[in-house]
């Protein structure tokens, strides 16, 4: 009959038990950046002269007038997303052999 203790070191790191380091593969999740292109349409300020005439219409002359004008440009969009990934973990695992102690 053996003793806790005893007991306790077969089942840990006796005679009857081989320690190995194996790998395997956990799966964690992950933020992933995805890039898509969005055409936005927006609109910038131009400077255009414009034609103007006097009260009574004998004299002509020009003056700088800010127009909008509407431009189509590509925006980077970005958007993240989960996705599964693996790491390899190594741990130590005990088997059980035939037993040599008795």
């Amino acid at each position: 009959m053996t003793t806790s203790a005893e007991a306790h070191l077969f089942d840990r790191g006796g005679c009857c038990t081989v320690a190995k380091k194996v790998y395997y593969r956990q799966p964690v999740e992950k933020l992933v950046p995805r890039v898509s292109y969005e055409r936005v349409r927006s609109y910038r300020t131009v400077w255009v002269k414009k034609l103007y005439r006097d009260r009574c219409g004998c004299r002509k002359f020009y003056r700088s007038v800010a127009v909008q004008q509407p431009t189509v440009s590509v925006v980077k969009k970005v958007t993240y997303e989960r996705v599964r990934a693996y790491r390899t973990v190594s741990a130590i695992k005990h088997y059980r052999k035939r037993c040599c102690c008795r």
